[in-house]
């Protein structure tokens, strides 16, 4: 890690203020997103310059990101320049909601209200074996279900579950795929013991590499954000599982659909060694600093 910090922030002058005052051994530089890096140095980044590339080029300097997440009421009276005032739920959603995954460290100043519905919500990209878990789940009576693929306020069951589970599918590329075929097909089927499987698979275009870089990288990042959000902002109780941990140790029913990839996805070689060259090492890179903020 980098001994130059940067603090993410709602859009709050006051925040900027209150930081350049704590770390005042610190070389204050200014907004990241207009200066260069400097050693020793502390900047500070708002929701409205907060890009995936300004964000990525903080991640690959390995300078801390401190994300403070402030109230609605003082953001709007004390916004900084380069933002505008906001509704609430656009200024829950875009600007303290989105891009929590990029950060290090949170120091969050809100609480959302919700119910307890007695449900167990697990936040997934999807064709990560949520079925499996769910079932695995509900042998212990708990009422198990996956999450709707939206923002976390409108999403009801997860808003108002006790606890939850962020499932997530270490190798990215198999769930990017998996996800892939569905979309291309229509068809978000699942296999199970015992039970014939008969639906005849067709070959389905190429992965574009602009699907990778914008939606691929969207449905991850907001998958985290969402666990992180639950966390921090619902302060409720939520664990992380890998896929490849409950097929290894939870049985069900519910098995792997049995399917030839490469057979299936045209041109899957080439788009694989870009993905793995490319994209994947800086979703694990998300992936890794959100089990440490969940942990």
């Amino acid at each position: 890690m980098s001994n130059s910090i940067c603090i993410y922030h709602n859009g709050n002058k006051n925040i900027i203020s209150y930081y350049k005052n704590k770390f005042s051994d610190l070389k204050f530089v200014g907004n990241w997103a207009e200066f260069p890096y400097q050693d020793n140095s502390l900047y500070e980044i708002s929701h409205a310059d907060a890009t995936y590339e300004n964000l990525f080029e903080l991640k690959k300097a390995n300078i801390k990101i401190i994300r403070h997440i402030s109230d609605y009421d003082d953001d709007q009276k004390n916004i900084v320049n380069e933002c505008h005032e906001q509704q609430y739920e656009q200024w829950l959603n875009e600007s303290v909601i989105k891009f929590l995954s990029f950060s290090d460290e949170i120091v969050c100043d809100i609480g959302l209200e919700s119910d307890n519905n007695g449900k167990h919500a697990i936040i997934t990209t999807g064709r990560a074996a949520s079925t499996h878990l769910e079932l695995y789940l509900k042998k212990k009576c708990i009422d198990a279900f996956e999450n709707e693929k939206i923002n976390i306020t409108d999403d009801k069951n997860t808003f108002n579950s006790n606890s939850a589970t962020l499932l997530w599918r270490e190798n990215s590329w198999e769930c990017l795929t998996s996800i892939w075929i569905a979309l291309q097909t229509q068809n978000f089927v699942h296999a199970y013991k015992n039970t014939s499987f008969d639906y005849e698979w067709k070959q389905v275009q190429e992965i574009p590499i602009e699907w990778l870089i914008n939606d691929w990288l969207n449905i991850c990042r907001h998958t985290m954000d969402l666990g992180i959000a639950f966390k921090f902002l619902l302060k409720k109780p939520i664990n992380i599982q890998t896929y490849e941990e409950i097929i290894k140790h939870y049985k069900t029913n519910s098995i792997k659909i049995p399917y030839n990839k490469e057979k299936m996805i045209k041109n899957y070689y080439y788009t694989n060694k870009w993905y793995f060259k490319n994209l994947q090492p800086m979703i694990d890179r998300l992936y890794m600093d959100t089990t440490h903020l969940l942990s």
